[in-house]
């Protein structure tokens, strides 16, 4: 004896007047997520914004403690340099007096 089997299931899909609220609400979850993802493509720029500016400080900082480092160099060179004039003009007055005093001794001995 054969046990009857029972004819398969069809399958039932119910159709009604009123949206469906799950695929509404499927849909709408599609789009937090696409403004979720507009939003974290944002972020990199950002990121890339604060980057500049912390670069755009360091820059900075390290133009200005170059210019410091400069000007300090260039008051030394400064002040060489007008030491330097400074020996030059008493050589110059020394070379004087001994151009005098050579004539003058010259003069004494061809007299």
């Amino acid at each position: 004896m054969n046990p009857q089997k029972s004819p398969p299931a069809a399958k039932v899909v119910l159709v009604s007047s009123q949206p469906d609220n799950a695929k509404y609400d499927n849909e709408v979850t599609q789009q937090r997520n696409i403004t979720l993802q507009r939003s974290k493509r944002k972020q990199p720029v950002e990121a890339m914004k604060s980057e500049l500016n912390d670069f755009r400080k360091e820059i900075m900082s390290f133009l200005t403690e170059s210019k410091t480092s400069q000007e300090e160099n260039i008051k030394k060179i400064h002040d060489e340099v007008s030491s330097l004039k400074e020996q030059l003009c008493n050589l110059k007055h020394i070379s004087d007096i001994l151009s005098q005093d050579q004539v003058t001794i010259k003069d004494t001995l061809t007299s």
